[in-house]
């Protein structure tokens, strides 16, 4: 019973690290003359990087893919956390009931395999993108 304990709660910190957020920080960039919105009908746009290439919209496109993947694989592994959370719950409340304690106990291999290949998901999407960002901008 430790051991499964213990699983669970690395689980749960693995999960919980994995889908906290990330800090971003803005660029800095206005569009010339100072107005930050005219940037959405300009051609170009500059800053304090300098004027925004093709190159650099290009990286900007993928960097929005991959947050947009990475916020849906956070919501599927909230998910099957509530799974998870829901089985154990289900597996304490069962009073001994061996048709109750089978399903949670399916449920929760279930839940922990799904947060396994979630996790994974992220960590090659995250890997993939990063790849294409750099051979497409270099």
């Amino acid at each position: 019973m430790t051991l499964k304990f213990f699983l669970s709660l690395l689980s749960l910190v693995i999960v919980l690290f994995a889908l906290a957020p990330v800090k971003t920080q803005a660029t800095g960039v206005t569009a010339t003359g100072g107005d930050p919105y005219a940037i959405l009908g300009t051609g170009g746009a500059t800053g304090d990087l300098g004027t925004v290439t093709s190159e650099q919209g290009e990286k900007r496109v993928y960097e929005i893919i991959g947050r947009v993947i990475n916020i849906v694989l956070g919501f599927l592994g909230l998910i099957a956390l509530i799974l998870v959370i829901w089985s154990g719950v289900q597996w304490m409340t069962s009073g001994g009931n061996e048709d109750k304690t089978k399903e949670a106990k399916d449920r929760m291999k279930a839940g922990v395999i799904g947060l396994m290949i979630i996790l994974g998901a992220a960590v090659l999407t995250n890997f993939i993108l990063d790849l294409i960002i750099k051979t497409t901008t270099t």
